[in-house]
Parts: C-alpha cells; structure tokens; sequence
C-alpha cells in the first residue's frame, strides 16, 4: 500500500501599511481581483520570492500610491490558513517621508478617523485588524 502526500500549499505573504495623517488612516479602495473590487483595505500587497516584509511594503506604496514610506514596527499579523492559497498578513505602521498619495493602482483613497473604519466594506483579513486596532487605548 503506497502512502499518497497531498502537496503544501504554499502559503501567500502580504504586507499592508497602517498610515496615520492628523489622527485619520489611510485606506485604499481595490479595482481587482473582480471578488475584491470595491472593497476598502490598508494599502499594500504581496511580497515578492527574496523580498523582506519592509521592502515589499516600500514597493508597493510607491507602485500603488507614489509616495515612500519609512516603515515601522510590526502592528498586527493575520493567518488564514483555510484561503486558498493559506494567507498571512502582516500590518506595518508606516510614515510618508516622501511624496502625496495618488491612487495610481486603486480606486479611490480616503483618510478615516479609526472609528469611522467599520463602516467601510473591508476584507475579513483587514477587518480582524481594525477589530484589534479598535480595542487599543491608542492609534
């Protein structure tokens, strides 16, 4: 009897900037993938083969938004292992050290007082966060 494995799948690491501008947070709204158009999350994206978390988070904020970003401490992880591919996401608080953001790779932006964020139509990954972010005694 031969014991058949059933492969790994690879799990998908994605980084997501936490950005705050006179006590709002940044939020970017998606275009793609269809399932996800429309919906409201923290900006950033996936991290490439070889890329740290924090310089994947510097690329895709100067992709996605123009601007470069000094990031910080680590905020809040994520793990959905029943996505397929299983899913961690790792929120970074970040500055703008240069440039405007522009929505050059979403929709729209806004910047939203962290009360106001649960009203926005957010992922279930960036929902858990804002869950956490609520419960703390400060942004």
């Amino acid at each position: 009897m031969s014991t058949h494995q059933v492969p790994q799948k690879a799990t998908l690491e994605v980084v997501a900037a936490v950005i705050l501008h006179n006590g709002r947070i940044l939020l970017t709204q998606r275009s793609h993938p269809p399932k996800l158009a429309g919906f409201w999350e923290f900006p950033g994206g996936k991290c490439e083969p070889g890329e740290k978390p924090a310089q994947s988070l510097e690329r895709e904020l100067f992709e996605e938004l123009g601007i470069k970003v000094q990031v910080g401490p680590l905020l809040f992880t994520s793990h959905y292992p029943h996505n397929n591919p299983p899913l961690i996401l790792h929120f970074f608080k970040c500055k703008i050290i240069r440039g405007r953001p522009k929505p050059l790779e979403c929709s729209a932006m806004a910047w939203v007082l962290p009360h106001e964020i649960s009203s926005y139509k957010l992922p279930e990954p960036d929902s858990q966060f804002v869950d956490w972010l609520l419960s703390q005694s400060s942004v």
